[in-house]
């Protein structure tokens, strides 16, 4: 029989080589799985081949609940700020990537765009735009268990406090359980899940899988919007102006039409009068020529008037009848926006 200590040194290798051939997979799982599949996403869409990007970035949204390694924030928020550019530059327009970059910016609100695959400025300002907008919309307690024992609880890779806020849309929670392993599960949080612990024990949450399409955010009501903390933009408004505001601007418009048929009317005939006086010096009395400058005088004085007022008034009613109103400096400018 072999000595214990000769065998030892021999054994060593081979029960190595085995654990590691068990922890392995574990620990490369994100690098095979949500990571490598937004690389192979990110390689596609530079080379704009969106067919590919597509199913990369649904491969990657599809693995993540069964990743066995914690997703980082910026890697979720990736596959919703990649599927925006991709749907954008299928499209040649931005309109499709916004809601796609929201579901982003739920995730995390201080996501920075990737600009190898976003270089252009004019579309990094409106997704900074979007992330302004991020900060005045509506939050939803977490009320995370108190004392969850064993089990450590990350939403969109983070951890919280019991009574932290996040904002409403789809997340992405991962639990490390107490048998050690890691699970995970999209949830939409309009409100807590009944039961936070239930993916521990092999259940799931309602309406757990997000896939499909983004659902189109809601109108907001036409009232001015309270300017959000660290906000450094100016923003005004008066929601009741749409009526006075139509008013101004048609009387304005009636008193510009007013100003061309006086000027049509009494001013180029009077000039006409005057200038054929002057071509034959003696046609026309003293009295007559003062009654011509005179009718000149009027036609013109009338005229600058209707002008002056139809133009405040026009003004005026562009003024009145913008509902709100908002001004923001940007990284690479400023965006003034407005709502009639």
């Amino acid at each position: 029989m072999m000595p214990l200590l000769t065998m030892m040194p021999v054994m060593m290798p081979a029960l190595m080589s085995a654990a590691l051939s068990q922890i392995a997979p574990a620990a490369w799982a994100q690098d095979v799985d949500v990571a490598g599949q937004l690389a192979t996403a990110k390689t596609a869409i530079q080379a704009r081949d969106w067919a590919t990007a597509l199913i990369a970035l649904d491969a990657a949204e599809k693995a993540a609940p069964k990743n066995a390694a914690l997703i980082s924030n910026t890697d979720l928020a990736r596959i919703y700020f990649f599927r925006g550019v991709v749907e954008a530059r299928k499209a040649g327009s931005l309109d499709p990537a916004m809601n796609w970059w929201r579901r982003a910016l739920v995730i995390a609100s201080d996501f920075q765009p990737d600009k190898d695959v976003l270089p252009d400025v004019e579309s990094q300002d409106v997704f900074y735009a979007l992330s302004e907008e991020q900060r005045g919309k509506e939050q939803v307690v977490l009320n995370l268990p108190e004392d969850p024992g064993d089990v450590m609880i990350f939403i969109d890779g983070r951890r919280y406090e019991p009574m932290d806020s996040v904002y409403t849309g789809t997340h992405f929670v991962q639990m490390r359980c107490e048998d050690s392993s890691l699970v995970g599960a999209w949830y939409t949080l309009g409100a807590p899940p009944p039961d936070w612990l239930v993916l521990c024990s092999g259940g799931s949450y309602p309406s757990a899988a997000p896939g499909g399409k983004p659902p189109k955010e809601p109108k907001p009501p036409k009232t001015p919007r309270e300017k959000p903390a660290g906000n450094t933009g100016n923003t005004g408004g008066n929601a009741g102006g749409n009526t006075a505001g139509l008013v101004l601007m048609l009387g304005g418009g009636v008193l510009l039409a007013g100003s061309a048929g006086t000027n049509f009317l009494l001013v180029n005939p009077a000039y006409s009068d005057i200038q054929a006086a002057n071509d034959v010096p003696g046609s026309v009395t003293a009295e007559q020529a003062t009654s011509l400058e005179g009718q000149f005088n009027t036609g013109r004085f009338l005229t600058i008037g209707l002008l002056t007022l139809g133009a405040a008034a026009a003004t005026s009613g562009v003024v009145v009848t913008v509902v709100d109103w908002e001004f923001r400096p940007l990284p690479n400018g400023f965006l003034l926006s407005t709502r009639w």
